[in-house]
């Protein structure tokens, strides 16, 4: 899978396990998931967290790798690094 726009997307574009979408507070069961992913929209810090967690748990390399890229001051910042 290409991990790419990261920033125009949500966790929710690359997984869709309902367990590892719980653990960053998404119900993939909502009617309205525009609204369940606000939070992501215009915050990258929690869009940047939730990639961290869902990629982790996936535990695909690549999307970790992805992340860690495009996300490195957001996660540094989360994780004052």
């Amino acid at each position: 899978m290409k991990y790419t726009d990261l920033r125009n997307k949500t966790p929710y574009d690359f997984c869709k396990d309902a367990r590892i979408l719980g653990k960053i507070g998404i119900d993939p069961k909502c009617t309205d998931l525009d609204a369940c992913l606000t939070v992501y929209k215009n915050n990258p810090v929690e869009l940047a967290v939730a990639y961290a967690i869902v990629a982790e748990e996936m535990q695909d390399k690549d999307f970790i790798s992805a992340v860690k890229k495009e996300f490195e001051k957001e996660l540094a910042f989360a994780f004052n690094e």
